[in-house]
């Protein structure tokens, strides 16, 4: 729904009421233009005919009350920030995926397991200053990465994963700079197939079945106890 068609309450309406008392007190609005924009504070209905009101007063329009808080990483300015340092940081479970990401390793470790994370996006922009530390993303069958804009220096960048996902599922854009970081992408090793299978089995226990990314929960059912030689931990 449009802000500006969302009802005014009384509340609304008497902070506007402040702010034009105000404008009299700086020498903004005379006392006659109040008494005329008084009578339109008490006719408005909408956020949008409260904004019509202040529109030429230095103030903060009404209806910006009604942005919503955008959680970080939903912008590049705002990206959601991970950092090694000398210790580790890290994403597992059931997590929220922004669309942008930075991550610093420091000499630390930094891991994103996106095998349960809730991921909207077609292309996540993940930003790297690697450090020496030691970054690793285990992504789902079906996800995909791409590391040409990594400036590897002497460090090491390896991926296993597609370049290209599949039809309605991530891709992992990586830029920035390695340093004399490891950065690793990868699928599921065994300890993490073993750690989503009884997650899975969890849920059904209690009668809230897991939701698992598409491909996740053929490939823990098919190869649960098959060790992965590829696994990097």
């Amino acid at each position: 729904m449009d802000p500006m068609s969302m009802r005014a309450g009384d509340q609304d309406r008497a902070t506007v009421l402040g702010l034009l008392r105000q404008g009299v007190t700086e020498g903004r609005l005379g006392l006659d233009e109040l008494a005329v924009r008084e009578e339109a504070v008490s006719r408005a209905r909408t956020f949008g005919d409260l904004d019509a009101i202040v529109a030429d007063l230095p103030v903060p329009p009404p209806s910006q009350q009604l942005t919503p808080v955008r959680p970080p990483g939903a912008w590049p300015e705002d990206a959601m920030r991970l950092q090694g340092g000398m210790s580790s940081d890290k994403r597992v479970g059931r997590w929220i995926m922004p669309e942008y990401i930075e991550i610093s390793g420091g000499m630390g470790t930094v891991k994103l397991d996106c095998l349960q994370a809730i991921c909207d996006h077609q292309v996540v922009h993940i930003r790297i200053s690697g450090g020496m530390g030691t970054i690793t993303f285990v992504v789902p069958h079906g996800w995909a990465a791409n590391i040409d804009r990594l400036n590897k220096g002497i460090g090491t960048v390896r991926s296993k994963v597609p370049t290209v996902p599949d039809h309605g599922l991530p891709l992992l854009r990586l830029i920035g700079d390695v340093t004399a970081a490891t950065v690793t992408v990868r699928h599921a090793g065994w300890l993490e197939r073993r750690r989503l299978r009884k997650a899975a089995a969890k849920g059904l226990t209690t009668g809230e079945p897991l939701a698992l990314p598409p491909g996740t929960t053929a490939w823990v059912e098919n190869n649960d106890d098959m060790p992965n030689s590829d696994s990097l931990r």
